[in-house]
């Protein structure tokens, strides 16, 4: 069946190509192809800022902003290495039957938490005058972190 259509359409074919005969276009076709070629091209069609950026503009502003991201990172890299990095302070940490006892300079805080970096914010706890502050050690293993500020 797949044969018969196979052939049945080189058939077809050859039969166009013979009674196609020369095929040339006529003078009113080669003149209108001629007048298309001449035209002057459509203007290009540009962006609604174009108007607003001519394009000596635009290179400039290509040029520029590198410049000023890079002055940018730059400004605030070096701003960073003098930042006010306070002081350690030494921490004395005491175990009293079932408490913690934290001995910190006054007015430090105290935040507790059961993960290493996920402390709550608000839950700090400000030290008092004295200078310590004491924490319930709960039932059973388990492991408490503190940041001290």
């Amino acid at each position: 069946m797949r044969r018969n259509r196979d052939t049945l359409l080189d058939q077809a074919v050859r039969a166009i190509r013979q009674a196609g005969g020369h095929e040339t276009l006529s003078d009113d076709a080669r003149a209108a192809i001629l007048r298309q070629a001449m035209a002057p091209a459509a203007p290009a069609i540009r962006g609604p800022l174009a108007v607003l950026f001519p394009s000596s503009w635009r290179m400039v502003l290509a040029g520029a902003l590198p410049l000023a991201l890079a002055l940018t990172v730059v400004g605030l890299a070096s701003r960073s290495r003098h930042a006010v990095v306070p002081e350690p302070v030494d921490v004395v940490v005491l175990k009293s039957g079932g408490r913690v006892i934290f001995e910190v300079p006054e007015g430090a805080t105290v935040t507790k938490s059961t993960l290493p970096f996920a402390y709550e914010i608000g839950s700090e706890v400000r030290v008092p005058a004295n200078g310590r502050y004491a924490d319930r050690i709960q039932g059973g293993p388990r492991l408490v972190f503190y940041r001290i500020e």
